[in-house]
């Protein structure tokens, strides 16, 4: 049986091996290193072949070599620092734009290093990262994911409103934590996973969702308008997953199967052993 099973085991994760293969990058930062991005500049206007895009809010996205969350040699990611005013909320994007279908996934992938807030406050400034659509020509919230550098907490997007609220997750501050925001478009809903476990699912901030737009890493205001704060962003990737393939379900049934009878036996061996005393 365990020749058996081992055989089955090795066949999904061969098979889930390709599945990920076959996804879509809809966009790569490469680590935000050279020669793409440019040391001591800031994030608008880089990656000239998709060039990074920001709204009208005064905080900084900057690339530097203070902390990066690879070894060497790569040694880049990019600086956030809240401006201590009301116009501090700010957004920085590149254009990734999807229409998944066939029960497809987008996936946006970052390390995020947020560090304690100069002053703790009850909340904020927060960091983090927001999905829209834009389709219809106004900007539709999907889902978020944000980080308390006042207190470690975990928020999210809430449905219906877009506010933010605790997950009950409490997060490390001052080292990196790899952040997924999972988009499932047929089932309208995502999810949250930190350093690859998930922990948080919810609908859709928005009704009528039909595309994926863009992924902004955000600065938002807590308790204060003028705090201030900083958190490093690095290793920003966007990927279009396809669904399962049939052989994949169908060989994920196989190994389920077999960890029945498998179980099964064991009962059978233990009761049989329990008689013989």
């Amino acid at each position: 049986m365990r020749a058996h099973l081992s055989i089955a085991a090795l066949l999904l994760l061969t098979l889930l091996a390709d599945q990920r293969g076959q996804a879509q990058s809809l966009y790569n930062s490469g680590g935000f290193e050279l020669p793409r991005f440019v040391v001591q500049k800031p994030l608008e206007g880089q990656d000239l072949l998709n060039p990074w895009q920001k709204d009208a809010g005064t905080s900084t996205a900057v690339v530097q070599t203070n902390q990066s969350a690879d070894p060497l040699p790569q040694f880049q990611s990019v600086l956030v620092t809240r401006a201590a005013e009301s116009t501090g909320d700010t957004r920085w994007w590149v254009a990734a734009p999807s229409t998944p279908g066939g029960g497809a996934i987008v996936n946006i992938d970052f390390d995020l290093n947020v560090n304690v807030a100069p002053v703790l406050t009850t909340s904020g400034p927060l960091f983090g990262m927001q999905a829209f659509d834009t389709s219809s020509g106004t900007a539709k919230s999907i889902g978020g994911v944000f980080m308390d550098a006042a207190q470690g907490r975990l928020l999210k997007a809430d449905t219906g409103t877009g506010t933010l609220s605790p997950t009950g997750q409490f997060l490390s501050r001052d080292v990196y934590h790899h952040v997924t925001l999972s988009l499932d478009f047929d089932g309208d809903h995502y999810t949250i996973l930190i350093d690859g476990q998930p922990v948080q699912t919810e609908s859709f901030v928005d009704a009528n969702i039909a595309t994926f737009s863009f992924a902004a890493i955000t600065v938002l205001a807590g308790d204060s308008q003028t705090q201030t704060g900083k958190a490093y962003f690095d290793n920003y990737a966007i990927s279009q997953v396809p669904e399962p393939t049939p052989g994949v379900l169908a060989t994920i049934s196989v190994v389920g199967f077999i960890l029945r009878r498998r179980h099964r036996a064991s009962e059978f061996d233990a009761d049989k052993s329990q008689s013989s005393e």
